[in-house]
């Protein structure tokens, strides 16, 4: 529980940090809501600096919870193939990555294995961990796909001067961001809890 404790205790600092960029973010929906006249050049270009560096302090903070979350990820990488025995898996951080995101996403195939090593109420709460890691997975996964596609749509739509759509994309951009750092953030916290059950 201590492990635990320390782990959101310094999540929760940093996340208090978000606060002021919410509210500007809204403000910029409404700005784009109430704006009826077609926007020009320089007005987008204005706004959208505005939105490019709310999509910077995101991407910062992207950057640092994905580092701490492929951290517990290898953490728990060792665990499962010391668990199945698999003490050759890897030669390399990268290749454990590999090696333990695809053990979430074909769990199912190997949750038989459990039997050997667990009693049935622990593999029951590591089943559960497992999946909970998986959606969390699936759905970061998810999301970058969509910002990907957010930014051909801005890009293409820049190209054509329509520049309220652009707009409106960018700003769905910084909303994406800040959804996948909630995501990170919280996968963060799962893969803390899987490993506190594997330990």
């Amino acid at each position: 529980m201590e492990f635990m404790k320390k782990v959101m205790a310094s999540l929760f600092v940093i996340a208090l940090l978000f606060t002021p960029f919410v509210s500007s973010l809204e403000g910029a929906h409404y700005v784009y809501a109430k704006k009826a006249k077609p926007m020009d050049q320089k007005a987008f270009n204005k706004k959208v600096s505005e939105l490019s560096k709310q999509i910077v302090y995101y991407k910062q903070y992207e950057k640092s919870y994905q580092s701490d979350l492929n951290n517990y990820r290898l953490y728990n990488a060792e665990l499962f193939s010391q668990l199945f025995e698999e003490d050759t898996v890897a030669n390399s951080d990268e290749e454990m990555l590999q090696y333990y995101l695809q053990l979430v996403k074909k769990f199912n195939d190997r949750e038989d294995m459990l039997d050997d090593y667990l009693e049935p109420e622990e593999i029951d709460i590591i089943s559960d961990n497992m999946y909970d890691v998986m959606v969390s997975t699936n759905n970061i996964d998810k999301l970058r796909q969509k910002i990907a596609q957010y930014d051909k749509n801005y890009n293409a739509l820049v190209k054509a001067k329509n520049y309220d759509a652009a707009y409106k994309v960018k700003a769905d951009t910084v909303t994406a961001y800040q959804k996948l750092v909630d995501i990170l953030y919280n996968a963060i916290y799962l893969e803390a809890e899987l490993y506190e059950n594997l330990s």
